[in-house]
């Protein structure tokens, strides 16, 4: 028969049953809400390392593109400068070769001599009186040289020294200058520089052996009505003389010899109007 005191004693040992049960459903519940917590948690932790990821991602594609980026403007402008240094390079270069070949050029180079008015002036450079030979040969030499050929040549001696005459087929400016073809003003120029031309030659290296005087003209052959009909003569269509007053001729142009001739005869301002007329 159960007694007092054990009653008690299995109350007692219920009341306790119950208190750890309810002490272990709490502690149950601390646990899944500790557990919750840490899961959300994690999961937020995770989130931010995953958008922190994916910008530290983003932020180094972006360095890498911009560092591509600076590496080709880098290269390109390396390029273009080293392409513009080349380029002044060269332009130095060629400005030097320029300046060499003008002034081996203006020296008369044997090796730059082409045409056969080049030759013509390396040999007026490197004449010189002959022992025993007669100026007036070496004159006629001198302005053989000068001229266009099947040009006529004379030496006279005059009162304050020599005489130099010489007159150029008309049909040798045709001949040479055929991009002119029957343009009379274009032909024009070219007698006027030519008969420049042939009188600084004379005056420059024949000067010192007493030329006084040098006569250019330029002939043609022109149809002339006679009694028996037309023929052909020979007549001087431009005609200049120069006179020698001890200057330096090799510092002049040929533009600038013009101004310094005086005109005998000019038959091309007649020439010009009459085509013009026609």
């Amino acid at each position: 028969m159960p007694t007092i005191g054990s009653k008690k004693t299995e109350r007692t040992g219920l009341k306790s049953q119950k208190a750890l049960a309810r002490e272990t459903k709490l502690l149950f519940i601390v646990v899944a809400a500790a557990s919750a917590s840490i899961l959300l948690h994690l999961s937020v932790q995770a989130a931010v390392s995953w958008r922190h990821g994916a910008r530290i991602e983003a932020e180094i594609k972006a360095r890498k593109a911009a560092r591509a980026v600076t590496v080709y403007e880098n290269d390109l402008r390396f390029n273009q400068e080293l392409e513009i240094a080349k380029n002044a390079a060269s332009e130095r270069i060629a400005e030097r070769n320029h300046a060499a070949e003008m002034e081996r050029r203006r020296a008369h180079d044997p090796k730059f001599a082409v045409s056969e008015r080049e030759k013509a002036m390396l040999q007026m450079k490197g004449m010189s009186l002959g022992e025993g030979e007669a100026p007036e040969e070496f004159l006629k030499k001198l302005a053989k040289l000068a001229c266009p050929p099947k040009s006529g040549v004379g030496v006279t001696v005059a009162k304050t020294g020599y005489l130099v005459e010489v007159a150029f087929p008309y049909s040798r400016i045709t001949e040479a200058h055929s991009e002119y073809k029957k343009h009379l003003p274009g032909l024009y120029l070219e007698v006027k520089k030519t008969a420049a031309g042939i009188a600084q030659d004379i005056l420059t290296y024949g000067g010192p052996l007493g030329v006084a005087e040098v006569v250019v003209r330029c002939q043609g052959v022109a149809n002339v009505q006679t009694r028996e009909g037309v023929k052909k003569e020979k007549r001087d269509l431009f005609g200049v003389t120069f006179v020698n007053d001890g200057r330096d001729w090799s510092q002049y142009s040929r533009t600038e010899m013009e101004q310094l001739w005086k005109i005998n005869t000019n038959q091309f301002p007649a020439m010009i109007a009459n085509m013009g007329a026609r």
